[in-house]
């Protein structure tokens, strides 16, 4: 009979600490929870607002042009500035009210490294933007020198202007993975 006593005391202990610490976990869920109700409505009227900017702006123009010079082949593929830029600054809000979040749940650890990722962000934003330039310099010198080739009916236009393309392309890569912080 002693033993289940202790076993039914034993119980009891585990079951009011458990919920003990499920409820000394309670306001910072409820924060938590709160703070990303209130991110969510900061994200739609900052989306609303950016929206309404970018068709102020005419920012499909650039889009058209970057389109327009086919940086990647003739494929079907088409570049929407406005939607990847609206999507990364959503993502980045997002981002942000986590970290808020979970600081309020007291998880300091997903907090410093979600930052980091924040902080790694602006670099790897660089490293996409040399990319991306250089990926238009190479096809534009590509063009030229085939036409110009073309132009004096000379032969081998193609060839010299794919391989400065290749190689422009090749040194553009490893600039933009080292700007990345990735070592090459």
């Amino acid at each position: 009979m002693e033993t289940v006593g202790k076993w039914k005391d034993l119980i009891f202990e585990t079951l009011g600490s458990i919920l003990k610490d499920v409820a000394s976990a309670l306001p910072g869920i409820f924060g938590a929870f709160v703070v990303l109700i209130f991110g969510w409505i900061t994200i739609k009227i900052v989306s609303f607002i950016i929206k309404k900017v970018f068709k102020v702006v005419k920012i499909e123009t650039l889009s058209d042009k970057i389109n327009d010079a086919k940086l990647f082949g003739d494929s079907d593929l088409k570049v929407d500035i406005s939607k990847v830029l609206l999507s990364f600054i959503k993502g980045v809000l997002w981002l942000v009210f986590i970290i808020v979040a979970a600081d309020v749940m007291n998880l300091k650890i997903i907090s410093t490294e979600i930052a980091n990722l924040l902080r790694y962000l602006p670099v790897l934003l660089t490293a996409l933007i040399i990319f991306m330039v250089g990926l238009y310099l190479a096809k534009t010198i590509k063009k030229t020198v085939t036409t110009v080739f073309e132009s004096m009916d000379l032969g081998g236009g193609k060839v010299l202007g794919n391989v400065l393309f290749y190689m422009i392309i090749i040194f553009v890569s490893i600039t933009a993975l080292n700007q990345a912080g990735i070592d090459t």
